[in-house]
């Protein structure tokens, strides 16, 4: 029997920038179970190799005709049951390994996921800070504001009647100044008339 060349896993395709990550880790389960498919295809062929094999060995022992052709054919069947199983034990690793390999990117998605949502609600609860924190201040401050307003209108009185008390002495100094003006002014001129 002729063997059949094994065919390998399909190519892995090139994970794009943006997905999904449901779809990709049903994508890598997808690729193991094809992955141990392929290696029980080969373990299988493997045996039907081997099974022939002990067929050919069986008809050369009985021994019909040409019992050098049939060592040959028993020996080439050997060879290609030997590959087989090499083949299988290669696809067996090669899986595992992609497997794990899967396993690990998995999880990392799932860490870098659960560190990107543990961000947002930092940030959410950072920007619920900052939102609380400005309001105060500005709730003080406003507070502040309407004390100083109320102080200065309790001063405004006060205020307004020593600008009124200082007017009125002002004016009194005035009057007081221009009749000290008037006195010295007559005085001078009746000096100058008693000449």
């Amino acid at each position: 029997m002729a063997d059949e060349p094994a065919a390998g896993p399909p190519p892995e395709p090139q994970p794009q920038s943006k997905f999904s990550y449901g779809a990709y880790s049903l994508y890598r389960i997808a690729q193991a179970v094809l992955a141990v498919a392929f290696a029980l295809f080969a373990y299988t062929q493997a045996t039907t190799a081997y099974v022939h094999t002990q067929q050919a060995i069986d008809a050369f022992a009985v021994g019909n005709n040409a019992p050098a052709k049939l060592h040959a054919e028993a020996l080439l069947l050997a060879q290609q049951a030997e590959i087989a199983l090499e083949t299988a034990r290669n696809a067996a690793v090669r899986t595992k390994a992609e497997a794990d390999i899967a396993e690990a990117e998995a999880d990392k998605l799932s860490a870098d996921a659960l560190t990107l949502k543990q961000k947002a609600v930092y940030a959410d609860q950072k920007a619920h800070a900052d939102a609380l924190t400005i309001k105060f201040e500005y709730q003080k401050r406003k507070a502040e504001a309407f004390a100083k307003l109320i102080e200065l209108r309790n001063l405004m009185p006060r205020v307004k009647a020593e600008t009124e008390k200082l007017e009125a002495e002002v004016a009194i100094k005035r009057k007081g100044l221009a009749m000290a003006r008037d006195l010295q002014r007559g005085g001078a001129g009746s000096m100058i008339f008693g000449r």
